[in-house]
């Protein structure tokens, strides 16, 4: 509330709660933001075995995560517990002024995640 107040205040013509509500403190390296979509996504794995977690360590693009974010698993679709609608009544709710809402966008969710353990190396 005081993030989308102090907007306001500021005479801004459209607000934003600035992802606050996704701040993760176990996610430190990207706020959580991530983690807040892929998590409840259908067909993603949040939870790796050793061999998946040493196989995404060994990839020099992902140094500062200790972990991905998901893993992509068959079957992949459907949006699974994620319920935008919801989150964006909530933050509507508390603004007065028009709300801008923000998604992460498809690439930064492809980027951040696993593809998996394959023998096609092309998808890592």
């Amino acid at each position: 509330m005081l993030v989308l107040k102090a907007q306001e205040l500021a005479g801004l013509d459209v607000i934003s709660d600035g992802e606050l509500g996704r701040f993760d403190v176990n996610h430190p390296e990207t706020n959580g933001m991530i983690d807040h979509f892929v998590g409840p996504l259908e067909g993603v794995a949040t939870e790796l075995t050793g061999e998946e977690l040493s196989r995404f360590r060994s990839l020099p693009d992902f140094r500062f995560r200790s972990k991905p974010a998901g893993l992509f698993g068959a079957p992949f679709g459907g949006r699974g517990r994620l319920d935008l609608i919801d989150e964006y009544r909530q933050v509507r709710d508390l603004a007065a002024a028009p709300l801008k809402f923000t998604v992460t966008s498809p690439y930064m969710l492809a980027r951040r995640c696993s593809m998996g353990i394959t023998e096609d190396s092309n998808l890592w």
